[in-house]
């Protein structure tokens, strides 16, 4: 013998013992399962030190997985709670923990046990061991309850055979015989007090469903301790019928048959099949060939292979036709999606015949260059495309070498701004990143660009310095472009009354677009403009985003304005006399009231007299007011006409004052002149003057 060899087996078998048992998390187990066992001990628990804990071992009938319920619930939940998993005895090693031996330290051989584990399911790295550590045990060690069938328990029954439960007790106990159905459900057969030495029968027939079915009986002696037994029996189904087309695949072609992986046979395209089939459990798998080559690249795949019956039946087993495709890429910078799922290059797959979409991505960024697709080894220039394959088929999408064009627009201060940009006639927004290929471009943007009502865009420069919104760029290598704006306001004049802005086109400065901050000035040229014979309108103020009363206003445009320019309407009011120093004429506003005023009598010798005033003379308004002092409504132009009557009463009596006093003047006259003349005649001369200077 070979002592070395030997020597490195037993280290190898030592290694892996210890990795499982005293590192039992070294290796991830492929899996942990909280189980169940009931058996009898065979051997009792003894102390492993290699391993520091306590093995013992059970011959188990009944196998149940609970691994469903977390591990602090496991040993809570009933037994029948647990899915069944075995019926078959077995010898089963138990692990318990030095911690828990107190749970085993009165643990008997022939002693019936019940017991919940937590189960370790290693790697084949470490021989695929299996490892049920103990969490919860019941020991029964004396059992007082059997149950047992006529034909024995591991026995076949059919459906609608007879079969007679027995079942018996060796001390007085309260018992309940539960029927276990396939599938977990439950049915109590009977419960009562049974007496020892009495063999109690149950007669029945067995029904559906096929498959295993356990006899549990459950016993309670009078002090308090509990038995348990159980019995299982395999009930065979019913006999089915099935039959089987291939629907298709052509003649001569066919599929092999099997029904719960035993073969039953062929059926070829263009016939059937009948088989009978004993259902041993609740049902039974029918299962065909999935794939039948025809020819290199062709092939038929069923569209379903496998059936569940749980009774007799008649299948069409469908099978469609499949090609053989294979896609590439030059250079393979690319993946392809073929009926809406992606995958690598080179593809190669058995599809449908019929339509199939197949598309590649129309720009690729592959280590960082960029790829536009350029078109299919058919001719085809659609990256997206729907084929009609009906034939093997072999197609390569090849791609160009690309670079990235990026435009965006911002303003003077380099705030980002959206706007329209073309590039070769085809519209894009900012900011715009675009994959071309090498070559020549013609690149557009907006001189003005609305962003909203009174706000907008002026196009300045590009940053670079081109001063052009049109040009031509030579595309080989990333580049890019940003458009310089300035931003606008709108400043808006409107009038009001509206209806008079007909009159005052020309009449404003300031009203247009103007750069963000600027300073405008906003003014009116006319203060007045005649819209009529004797009506006119003036300005009056402005409102809105400015309040003044000023004929020009200087405005620093921070955001889009309305200015409202108001205007006033006004008459003239024509007062005409020749006499009577007339007050009142003049213009206006309209609705306002006028008033006039004559002195009612003038002259000296000769008088005038106010007799009226004639308002709008000759016109169907004509209206007479015999006041001096008139007011008149200004509801349009109007003319007052004064009357006068002449009164020459005074001058008639001067005249004759003036007459009389003349004649009078004559008379004296007449009578001093005839007086002097009788003097004449009577007096003497007077003396001589004295020559004497006093």
């Amino acid at each position: 013998m070979n002592i070395g060899r030997v020597t490195k087996i037993f280290v190898v078998v030592t290694i892996a013992v210890l990795l499982v048992f005293t590192i039992p998390r070294a290796y991830a187990p492929v899996a942990i399962m909280h189980l169940g066992f009931k058996g009898v001990v065979v051997s009792p628990p003894q102390y492993n030190a290699t391993i520091d804990a306590y093995v013992f071992k059970i011959r188990a009938f009944e196998e149940r997985d609970f691994s469903s319920y977390p591990e602090n619930q496991v040993c809570a939940v009933d037994w029948e709670s647990g899915s069944l998993m075995s019926l078959t005895e077995e010898i089963v090693t138990i692990y318990v923990s030095t911690d828990k031996y107190y749970l085993v330290s009165g643990l008997n051989v022939g002693d019936y046990v019940e017991v919940r584990t937590k189960t370790y399911i290693y790697p084949e790295i470490l021989g695929g061991w299996i490892i049920h550590w103990l969490l919860c045990i019941k020991i029964s060690p004396q059992q007082f309850a059997k149950i047992w069938v006529d034909k024995g328990c591991g026995a076949t029954y059919s459906v609608g055979e007879k079969c007679i439960i027995y079942f018996q007790v060796t001390r007085r106990a309260y018992v309940k015989i539960v029927d276990e159905l396939p599938g977990g459900t439950y049915k109590v057969l009977t419960a009562g007090w049974a007496e020892p030495g009495v063999i109690y029968v149950i007669r029945g027939i067995v029904g559906e469903p096929a498959g295993y079915r356990i006899f549990h009986i459950y016993a309670t002696d009078e002090t308090g301790a509990t038995s348990y037994d159980m019995c299982h029996i395999r009930v065979l189904g019913k006999t089915i019928s099935i039959t089987i087309r291939p629907v298709g695949i052509p003649a001569g072609f066919c599929t092999k048959i099997y029904i719960n992986g035993v073969y039953k046979g062929q059926v070829c395209g263009g016939d059937e099949a009948h088989i009978e089939v004993t259902i041993v459990d609740t049902s039974c798998v029918l299962e065909v060939d999935e794939i039948i080559v025809v020819s290199t690249g062709v092939r038929y795949r069923a569209l379903q292979h496998r059936f569940t019956l749980t009774g007799s039946a008649s299948i069409n087993i469908m099978y469609v036709k499949e090609v053989k495709v294979k896609i590439d890429a030059e250079p393979r910078v690319c993946k392809v999606i073929v009926n809406g799922i992606e995958h690598p290059v080179p593809y190669e797959d058995w599809l449908m015949v019929g339509s199939n979409t197949i598309s590649v991505p129309e720009i690729v960024e592959y280590h960082g260059s960029y790829y536009v697709f350029a078109g299919w080894s058919d001719g085809s220039t659609e990256a997206s495309r729907t084929i009609d394959i009906s034939a093997p088929l072999e197609l390569k999408a090849f791609y160009k070498k690309a670079y990235k064009l990026t435009i965006s627009a911002k303003l003077i201060n380099n705030a980002p701004v959206t706007v329209p940009v073309l590039i070769n006639e085809t519209e894009y927004s900012t900011k715009v990143s675009e994959i071309l290929t090498e070559g020549t471009y013609l690149v557009k943007v907006e001189p003005v660009v609305l962003v909203e009502e009174g706000v907008r865009y002026s196009f300045v420069k590009w940053e670079d310095g081109v001063i052009k919104t049109e040009r031509v760029i030579k595309l080989s290598s990333d580049t890019e472009l940003s458009a310089v704006y300035k931003l606008q306001y709108f400043v808006n004049i409107v009038v009001k009354p509206s209806d008079y802005e007909k009159y005052l086109e020309g009449v404003f400065t300031g009203e247009g677009w103007h750069d963000e901050n600027s300073k405008i000035m906003i003014s009116v040229t006319k203060l007045a403009v005649e819209i009529g014979a004797g009506t006119r309108i003036i300005f009056s103020s402005w409102k809105g985003d400015i309040l003044s009363e000023a004929t020009s206003v200087e405005v620093t445009v921070t955001k889009p304005m309305t200015i409202v320019s108001v205007w006033k309407k006004q008459h003239y009011l024509e007062v005409i006399s020749e006499h009577g120093s007339p007050t009142g004429e003049g213009w206006y506003d309209e609705g306002t009231q006028a008033t006039v005023k004559v002195n009612p009598v003038e002259g000296f010798l000769v008088e005038y007299h106010f007799v009226k005033w004639i308002l709008d003379e000759g016109t169907p308004n004509e209206k007479a007011y015999t006041s001096p002092e008139v007011v008149i409504t200004m509801d349009k132009p109007h003319t007052l006409k004064a009357v006068w009557r002449v009164d020459y009463t005074k001058l008639i009596i001067v005249i004759v004052a003036v007459i009389g006093g003349l004649a009078a003047v004559i008379v004296v006259l007449l009578m001093i002149v005839k007086k002097k003349h009788a003097l004449k005649h009577a007096l003497p001369p007077p003396p001589p003057p004295s020559q004497s200077p006093y």
